[in-house]
C-alpha cells in the first residue's frame, strides 16, 4: 500500500495527536492495531469478522454484547454492523444507559 505526505497535514496531526507520519502509516499493515484517541474513538469500534459455515460474513462487536451481524460479502457485512453498532449505541443512549468503551485486547495464539 502506497501513502502520499501532506507536510502541513502531517505536521497538525503530530501535534494534536503525538503521530508521525511513518508512525501512523503502519497502522494500515497491523492487524492488532487499536485506536487511543478519544476523540476518534469514540466514533469507531474495532469487530471481529469470520465466515460461518453457509459462507457469510459474520461480524461481532466485543465491547458491545450480543452486537453481531452478517452479509454475503465483507463490504455488506461491515455495511450491515456500522447500521448494527450506531442502532445498539442509540438505544443505550436513549434508555440513559452507559456506552461501553471499546477496550479489549485481541492475540494470536499458535497452536
Amino acid at each position: 500500500m502506497e501513502f502520499e505526505r501532506d507536510k502541513s497535514k502531517a505536521a497538525a496531526n503530530l501535534k494534536k495527536h503525538g503521530v508521525s507520519f511513518e508512525e501512523a502509516k503502519t497502522v494500515f499493515g497491523n492487524s492488532l492495531a487499536t485506536i487511543t484517541d478519544k476523540a476518534m474513538s469514540q466514533n469507531m469500534r474495532q469487530v471481529i469478522m469470520y465466515r460461518d459455515e453457509d459462507g457469510y460474513w459474520v461480524v461481532e462487536c466485543p465491547s458491545l454484547k450480543g452486537c453481531v451481524s452478517q452479509g454475503k460479502t465483507k463490504e455488506e457485512a461491515l455495511s450491515n454492523i456500522r447500521e448494527a453498532i450506531t442502532g445498539y449505541i442509540a438505544a443505550l443512549e436513549e434508555d440513559g444507559l452507559p456506552v461501553p468503551e471499546d477496550t479489549f485486547e485481541t492475540f494470536v495464539v499458535v497452536v
